[in-house]
Order: C-alpha cells, then sequence, then structure tokens
C-alpha cells in the first residue's frame, strides 16, 4: 500500500483515535461509574496499542503523532492515578515518583537532554501503566475484595513500574548523552 494515497486520512484517523483516549476520558471522568471507568481504561489501552501498531504497518509515523500519544497518554495516566490516589486505591509515593519521572522526562526532552522518541523500557511502562490502572478499575467492577492479595499485586506493579521508569529514563539519558560526546 503506498504511502501517498493513504497519508492524509489514514493519519488523520489515527491521530483521532489517539484523542479518542482523552474523549473518552472526559466524559468518563464528568461521570463517573466503576464500570464505565473500567472500560474507557481498556479503551485507552487498546487504542494506544492500535494507533502505534497502524502507524507502523502504514508507515504513517509522524513527530507529531508520537508527540500526541506521548502527551495523551500522560494525560490519562495522571488522571486516572489521581482518581485512583483519591479513592484510596493507589499510594501517593507512586504518585509523586511517577510524577516526578514524567515531568523529568518533559523537561530533559525539550532541552535535548535525552532520547526523545520511546525505547522498549517506555513501552513496557506504559503497558504495565495501563494494566495497573484496568486491574484497579477492575478490582471494583469484578467485586474482587481480597485485600491482601490486591495490596500485593498493586505494590508489584507499582514498584515495577517504579523500577522500569527510571532505568529506562537513565538509559534515555545515558544515550543522549554519548551522542554528545561523539
Amino acid at each position: 500500500m503506498s504511502s501517498a494515497k493513504v497519508t492524509p486520512a489514514a493519519m488523520t484517523a489515527i491521530n483521532l483515535l489517539t484523542i479518542s483516549r482523552i474523549v473518552f476520558l472526559m466524559f468518563s471522568l464528568l461521570y463517573p461509574s466503576d464500570l464505565f471507568l473500567f472500560f474507557t481504561s481498556v479503551w485507552a489501552a487498546l487504542s494506544d496499542f492500535l494507533d502505534g501498531f497502524l502507524a507502523r504497518r502504514l508507515n504513517l509515523t509522524s513527530r507529531l503523532g508520537e508527540q500526541l500519544d506521548q502527551v495523551t497518554d500522560k494525560v490519562f495516566h495522571f488522571a486516572m492515578f489521581f482518581y485512583l490516589l483519591n479513592l484510596g486505591m493507589i499510594h501517593f509515593y507512586f504518585v509523586a515518583l511517577f510524577l516526578l519521572r514524567e515531568i523529568s522526562i518533559i523537561f530533559l526532552r525539550y532541552f535535548n537532554l535525552c532520547e526523545k522518541t520511546s525505547n522498549f523500557l517506555g513501552k513496557l511502562k506504559t503497558f504495565l501503566t495501563y494494566t495497573l490502572i484496568i486491574f484497579s478499575f477492575g478490582q471494583k467492577v469484578f467485586g474482587i475484595e481480597s485485600v491482601s492479595m490486591g495490596l500485593v499485586i498493586l505494590l508489584v506493579f507499582e514498584i515495577t513500574i517504579l523500577i522500569i521508569s527510571y532505568v529506562s529514563l537513565i538509559l534515555s539519558l545515558k544515550k543522549a548523552l554519548l551522542k554528545r560526546c561523539k
């Protein structure tokens, strides 16, 4: 398939798919219900995968699309984290450290001090973050009330996401610094 034939409409469709995460997020936060928040989270994870897959598959990747995807992910994650934090379903330390990492990466990318594109660990962090959000709402929707098991799973997710996030940040910094030294 020639990219010249599909570029404008397909690129717009892919970017609209990305933006749909924010639209669903706004509705789910304006009219919160556990079930709708759960399905919104599932949609966000699926659309995040789908927009990237289609852009690569159809050779329609763009800097705008990458940036839109990164911003949309950050907005979605933080809105959900603050919502879950308000419900007492995730830990404050996790949200604070996650926020610190994300703000750091934004500034470092702005000043060209780290890679601007996501790496494998960044994508893994995003996948695990969506999984954590879906798991949290899934517990409420499906009535999984095992406090000890839920707490263990939650802590494992939070710690794993933080470790991957900071390792990804350090590797991105290292790669950018090595490029500057050459």
